[in-house]
């Protein structure tokens, strides 16, 4: 009996300490019950686009955090007055968590975009699924890229695609397939954006 009461004691003495230290993690906001802040819609960089999608998607991807933040930077003539860029980039509490790039560009071949800017950001190849967007589009559960037709080469020297790229720049603990239907909604409706904005003269094909 003494032994099977300090048993009892003992589980009894473990289980008020893990429960006191569950209760601090939960009252300081600690991991796993730290504060999500949540995302308006005013919040995001207007070059993501206004797709009623994106918010959901950034919600199902981005890590947990207590505050994010959005920088954006537009640079846009578009047609065929000069280039058009654009660079969102996603911040928690400390760090960029995503990037969203648009710019103009111009390849002769869409598997050489491919090499010089997809792969640039998901060396991975074989992880890299097509999906219907633009000229070419792929994504992983790490980078959502689309290659979209832009202005007609015959009447500018600049430009004749768009290329729209979403990288995820921290580990989610998603599945991969809920990661890269995300990753894809946010890159077609930045590429919506960029299309109309870059007065793009050809259509998107999103």
């Amino acid at each position: 009996m003494p032994v099977l009461r300090r048993r009892s004691a003992l589980t009894l003495a473990v289980s008020i300490a893990v429960a006191m230290a569950m209760a601090t993690l939960y009252l300081l906001k600690l991991p796993p019950f730290e504060q999500r802040a949540a995302i308006g819609i005013d919040e995001l960089c207007e070059s993501i686009g206004p797709s009623g999608n994106t918010v959901e998607a950034l919600e199902n991807i981005l890590p947990r955090q207590s505050e994010y933040s959005f920088d954006d930077t537009i640079n846009a003539r578009g047609g065929r007055k000069g280039p058009y860029s654009s660079m969102c980039a996603v911040w928690g509490e400390e760090k960029v968590l995503m990037s969203i790039r648009a710019e103009t560009m111009t390849f002769e071949l869409t598997e050489t975009w491919v090499n010089q800017v997809v792969l640039q950001r998901e060396p991975n190849r074989d992880s890299l699924k097509p999906f219907d967007a633009g000229d070419k589009a792929l994504a992983s559960s790490r980078v959502a890229a689309i290659l979209v037709p832009c202005t007609p080469r015959e009447v500018s020297d600049f430009t004749a695609h768009m290329s729209v790229t979403v990288a995820l720049k921290q580990l989610t603990d998603k599945v991969d397939e809920q990661v890269r239907e995300s990753l894809t909604d946010i890159a077609r409706s930045a590429a919506e954006y960029a299309h109309e904005r870059a007065k793009c003269e050809l259509p998107s094909k999103l």
